[in-house]
């Protein structure tokens, strides 16, 4: 079902698939509730809760990677391959950041009861150092306003934080240390990624707004 949410979001970027099939994912979303008859489970709402939850966690953001690397703006001569650079940057810049303020500053904890590592003199020097990359990216492309990126970068930037301490709630109320271990000292795949998912539709969004 993941994959072919993913497929589908993808042939709707790449104009292969009308919007309005887009619609099919809700009576395909309820089927769910059918199949959680025909199987007995103690719990039947937790464990739909958890099938749903892949999807909207996992799935339906991979798919709008596809939505960012396939828009353009004529305007700006924006191209959806630099526009989809451009997130990256900003959700890695702020990462990467954010550890180097925060192993040499950090001392005030930003949510110690879901990630005791991170702090709050790293996330604020993170922020601020992606602040400047992105109106720069803005000055050297010309794609948009320098400030028009550093208003993008802030919604990146404070939801790339969320994604991150949502990842580490997931991961402990699973009772794991990383989300798998096919990246050995990275922590898995969606280690990787975590903040990008759950910024990359904020990132759509205001996109759109600005089309």
């Amino acid at each position: 079902m993941g994959s072919m949410v993913y497929l589908v979001i993808g042939l709707f970027a790449n104009d292969y698939l009308e919007a309005k099939y887009l619609l099919g994912f809700v009576p395909l979303v309820f089927l769910f509730f059918i199949a959680s008859l025909y199987k007995v489970s103690e719990k039947p709402f937790e464990n739909l809760g958890i099938k749903l939850l892949a999807l909207l966690y996992i799935s339906i953001p991979f798919g709008l990677f596809n939505v960012v690397e396939n828009m353009s703006f004529e305007a700006s001569n924006a191209s959806g391959a630099m526009l989809l650079i451009a997130f990256f940057v900003i959700v890695w810049s702020s990462d990467t950041f954010a550890y180097l303020f925060g192993v040499s500053f950090g001392k005030h904890r930003l949510f110690e009861r879901i990630s005791p590592k991170k702090s709050w003199e790293g996330s604020i020097g993170g922020s601020l150092t992606t602040l400047i990359i992105a109106w720069a990216f803005g000055f050297y492309t010309h794609i948009f306003t320098p400030f028009t990126w550093v208003a993008l970068a802030v919604v990146v930037v404070v939801t790339a934080i969320y994604g991150d301490l949502i990842e580490s709630q997931l991961k402990r109320s699973m009772h794991v240390k990383d989300s798998g271990n096919i990246m050995p000292g990275h922590g898995g795949v969606l280690d990787r990624f975590d903040a990008a998912i759950f910024s990359v539709p904020f990132y759509v969004f205001l996109l759109y707004l600005l089309s």
